[in-house]
């Protein structure tokens, strides 16, 4: 697996500065705030998509075109990359369409097959190796979290009379309750059907 270091020291796209951060007198780009938002299991799907589209735009010598290619923002959404540019050609988007595709069978942390899973209310593109750990680590936050739902009510319950901010907070606990055994079922099923394939 390519590193972070090295695949921007590869390719060009990655290094192109739109403008000076101190002269700035257009808005904010994320790729030069925050490179790339993604997991490094995608770091060899953008370094096949960068050399893909350097070609591209060597071949019909993007510099001088009106709109020349710049990144805008390299990032993870809804368990698929986000390839985002202005400029280039027809073929360079065709490009970038097909390696969002892709991302979506590629796991974003280690780079093996994926699929889609809802990780704490998130789509992402993992391996079944990679799911395992991120859904244990969100099923005990779960847990600990109705502990405490479960404590703060109990301590609530045992009073004759509540204050309006005690009886807010009751019924928040309730609610946090509830949301809190609705999570952990939801993380139980995953679970077992990873357990099950």
């Amino acid at each position: 697996m390519i590193s972070y270091d090295n695949l921007i020291k590869k390719h060009y796209i990655l290094q192109l500065k739109r403008i000076d951060p101190f002269k700035a007198t257009s808005p904010f780009h994320p790729f030069e705030g925050f490179g790339l938002e993604c997991g490094e299991g995608w770091y060899d799907l953008l370094d096949e998509l960068c050399t893909k589209i350097e070609e591209e735009l060597d071949r019909t010598n993007d510099s001088k075109n009106e709109y020349p290619f710049q990144i805008d923002q390299i990032k993870e959404k809804f368990g698929g990359l986000r390839f985002y540019v202005s400029g280039g050609t027809d073929k360079t988007y065709d490009l970038i369409n097909e390696y969002e595709e892709k991302s979506y069978t590629i796991c974003e942390i280690c780079g093996s097959n994926g699929k889609e899973y809802d990780v704490r209310g998130w789509i992402t593109t993992l391996c079944e190796k990679c799911v395992l750990p991120q859904l244990m680590k969100w099923k005990l936050d779960v847990i600990s979290s109705i502990e405490k739902c479960e404590k703060e009510i109990k301590n609530l319950v045992v009073k004759d009379i509540l204050t309006n901010s005690e009886q807010k907070e009751l019924n928040e606990a309730t609610e946090w309750l509830e949301i809190g055994k609705s999570n952990l079922e939801k993380i139980n099923k995953q679970l077992n059907n990873e357990v099950a394939e």
